[in-house]
């Protein structure tokens, strides 16, 4: 992502050629598109705007008096502000990067989170009084390339804002002679796109997820981050465990269906909304992944609601169980944190998760499952080198370790699986010689 300047300038000083990450170095190399920083360049303009005098009493006309007056664009950025970055679906805040009231309109860019992220929904002003213009959004991607073009409302000055998602937010104001703050803006966001696996099991492709192996595995080798080498992780059993997150199970909760009364209903999609969890697997979902509907992405797909009125009615839940992924994360990050301490007290928990050096020096993202069990189809007898037992589905690709064969009875044996077999009649397993 760097121009051919950069690059052999890189090759001849190596670390020390950017010692400072500033504006002017990223100039002087040619690579102002790749600046991630914020630059404060202010922007000034004028307005006019008419009054009435207030002098003037009740025998004459009051006199109308037109008024220019100027504006300037302000930062409210500290240089230790944290971009937060966030996986899944989650809810943000906008941070003004630049604004200014420029008379009836107040712009700004709001900066949300480190991109590239999927996705902007439900944009929305939180000041009452103010009510939304426009909206541009910028995804986070390099600057120059996709939706990251430079800004409209104060003539590209503030540059690319490469790898930040954010905003271009016009909201209407207050009086001309009043001066408004910057709005206070929120957006549900679709995080950030990591290295997730295609069909062959290699982690080419990048979208937006929540299964928490994928992300821990790129905070683990991200350069950002963990800055571990690729080949130090051991994929294969990361996709296992991946796939064990994935695994649908039937939640019985009865938590996805929400109960609204009915004088809520103008306020619904409007102040508020609510999405279905991400976790969620619905008929909408197969339909998505099939490429059979083209709209909002499942994660934005909302609950199905049910309305009742409150003086006559009682609000009851109706019945729905659903099928829902086993573990997801979905949250941002907004603080300054470790990579280590992140990953112990609030990751690996989420799926109850633990790192594992195996015998070849790579790292493997394991989680605590419970042990693989089964039922026998018929008694047996000490020494027995076959079993017939109900299903064995969980050792049909690995028959490591051993088996126990009566579980907390005094006469429990401990033997190695060979091999397995199906029949009509029954699964059998065969059993290594005593």
């Amino acid at each position: 992502q760097k121009t051919p300047i950069y690059q052999e300038a890189f090759r001849q000083f190596g670390t020390m050629l950017c010692p400072d990450r500033t504006y002017e170095t990223c100039n002087r190399l040619g690579n102002t598109k790749y600046f991630q920083g914020q630059r404060l360049v202010a922007v000034e303009g004028q307005f006019s705007y008419v009054v009435q005098d207030s002098d003037s009493t009740n025998k004459k006309k009051k006199k109308k008096e037109t008024k220019t007056d100027s504006w300037s664009s302000l930062n409210q950025t500290d240089a230790g502000d944290v971009i937060p970055i966030g996986f899944g679906r989650f809810q943000l805040a906008g941070q003004p990067l630049t604004w200014a009231d420029t008379s009836e309109q107040v712009k700004s860019l709001q900066g949300f989170c480190e991109g590239r992220i999927s996705d902007f929904d439900f944009i929305r002003c939180r000041n009452p009084e103010f009510q939304i213009v426009s909206v541009v959004e910028h995804y986070g991607d390099y600057g120059g390339a996709g939706s990251q073009t430079i800004d409209t409302l104060f003539n590209g000055l503030s540059g690319y804002n490469s790898k930040l998602a954010y905003l271009e937010i016009t909201t209407s104001g207050s009086k001309p002679e009043t001066v408004d703050n910057a709005p206070l803006i929120t957006a549900v966001i679709r995080g950030l796109q990591i290295p997730v696996p295609d069909i062959t099991g290699n982690y080419l492709l990048s979208e937006t997820t929540d299964n928490p192996v994928h992300i821990t595995r790129f905070l683990l080798t991200d350069d950002k981050y963990g800055r571990v080498p690729t080949y130090r992780i051991e994929d294969y059993a990361n996709l296992l465990t991946a796939d064990y997150c994935d695994e649908l199970v039937e939640d019985r909760s009865q938590c996805e269906t929400i109960v609204l009364p009915e004088n809520e209903y103008e306020n619904y999609n409007e102040t508020y909304r609510r999405y279905r969890s991400t976790s969620s697997h619905t008929a909408y979902t197969d339909m998505y992944n099939n490429g059979l509907r083209d709209s909002a992405h499942p994660d934005f797909e909302q609950p199905w609601i049910r309305w009742y009125k409150p003086l006559s009615q009682t609000p009851v839940l109706p019945k729905q169980n659903v099928l829902r992924k086993r573990f997801t994360v979905n949250g941002a990050v907004q603080e300054k944190t470790s990579i280590l301490e992140f990953l112990q007290n609030k990751l690996l928990p989420c799926f109850r998760g633990w790192l594992n050096y195996n015998r070849n020096g790579r790292i493997e993202i394991r989680t605590r499952t419970p042990v693989d069990v089964t039922r026998l189809r018929a008694d047996v007898t000490k020494g027995n080198t076959s079993l017939s037992v109900i299903n064995v589905s969980k050792w049909r690709f690995n028959t490591d370790g051993y088996l126990v064969i009566g579980t907390g009875q005094t006469n429990a044996e401990i033997r190695k699986v060979k091999s397995i077999s199906y029949s009509s009649a029954c699964n059998n397993m065969y059993l290594a010689a005593e």
